[in-house]
């Protein structure tokens, strides 16, 4: 593979990151100057770790962009053309479970609900409701797309169950 093809579209991918470290910079500069007033030093570690990880996202996106999307598409191709279309189903469900799953910051976050909620909530539970959720989010979303089913068919069913919960 040349390097033509591994940096094609980093322009793009670094230009659609920029902006979600605007506001951390904004942030940090008015703390900076309004409470902070930390020393030269720090400000410099704290620019170069900003820095690292503005490039770190944006490779981390671009090797998305290169390898994930396009074994994507052609798994989607393949699935959209086969016989029994209704495969795409539970294949789309086991990728949306094994995504979540997988995901390091989901461990992070079912130990801090855990904490905040003293116990409450329990590591276990989140583990395994996050990933179940998306595995019937993507299912349900193929669904929709396959069978063609109007976008409110499925959400007017889903908000009469959240007010019935409530009531």
């Amino acid at each position: 593979m040349s390097d033509y093809v591994v940096f094609t579209g980093l322009g793009d991918i670094l230009l659609e990151v920029a902006p979600a470290f605007l506001p951390i910079i904004a942030v940090f500069i008015f703390f900076q100057f309004a409470y902070l007033k930390l020393p030269q030093e720090k400000i410099t570690q704290i620019l170069l770790g900003l820095i690292l990880s503005f490039l770190g996202l944006a490779f981390f996106l671009q090797g998305v962009q290169i390898s994930f999307y396009p074994v994507g598409e052609m798994i989607g191709k393949k699935l959209g053309n086969m016989q029994y279309r209704w495969v795409a189903i539970p294949i789309g469900a086991l990728l949306g479970f094994v995504a979540i799953i997988a995901e390091p910051s989901l461990r992070i976050l079912t130990y801090e609900v855990e904490e905040v909620s003293s116990g409450y909530i329990p590591q276990q539970v989140l583990l395994y409701t996050l990933p179940i959720g998306a595995a019937l989010a993507v299912a349900l979303a193929i669904i929709k797309v396959l069978y063609q089913i109007p976008l409110l068919y499925i959400l007017i069913p889903g908000y009469i169950l959240i007010l019935l919960m409530f009531k």
